[in-house]
């Protein structure tokens, strides 16, 4: 398995033992990425620190190895691309616009995680997503969430996008209609 975890602010505590040793570590304050390959082998432990909110998100895939050892991976500064419009692109695994994240998925080199900070207005237009799966889903919670328009369809605020790009067209368009700004990934 893949695990993923986004986080925007704050801190998070992790341990981890792995071969029967144990790793400890504080890690933040955020935006960092941290990710597990998950192998054999390994006990990990992560919560958040208690003296500071914090906001994030953990991703996990099933990527069907279970043989290798585990290896973690940690970016305290993720790459941030910004936008003509003022929106934010963070790149949190795999590469985007030739830019890497320091993340990789060692059993699938293609997967690529964005969480995409779109101002007002904002648009997130790419056509590097050729052929595969694409998820979109909204980091935000309560009133920050807000309706989003992808590839000129309407996607209420509490739904997420499945789309499979061998059947659309091979570029994404995602708009924020909202007065506030919203992240997706």
């Amino acid at each position: 398995a893949m695990i993923l975890t986004i986080c925007f602010c704050g801190s998070l505590f992790n341990m981890t033992i792995n071969k029967g040793k144990e790793e400890t570590n504080e890690v933040g304050p955020g935006p960092f990425l941290l990710a597990v390959n998950v192998g054999r082998g390994v006990v990990h432990d992560e919560h958040t620190s208690s003296n500071a909110p914090a906001k994030m998100l953990q991703l996990a895939w099933m990527t069907g190895d279970d043989e290798s050892d585990t290896e973690i991976q940690h970016v305290e500064n993720p790459v941030v691309l910004n936008q003509d419009d003022g929106s934010e692109i963070m790149i949190c695994a795999g590469t985007f616009r030739q830019e890497k994240s320091g993340i990789h998925c060692r059993q699938n080199s293609s997967v690529t995680v964005l969480a995409v900070k779109l101002v007002p207005n904002g648009v997130f237009e790419t056509d590097e997503f050729k052929n595969g799966n694409i998820f979109i889903y909204s980091a935000d919670y309560g009133d920050e969430r807000g309706a989003l328009v992808v590839n000129n369809c309407e996607v209420p605020a509490s739904n997420v996008v499945d789309m499979n790009m061998e059947e659309e067209s091979n570029s994404l368009t995602i708009e924020n209609k909202n007065s506030h700004a919203v992240t997706v990934l």
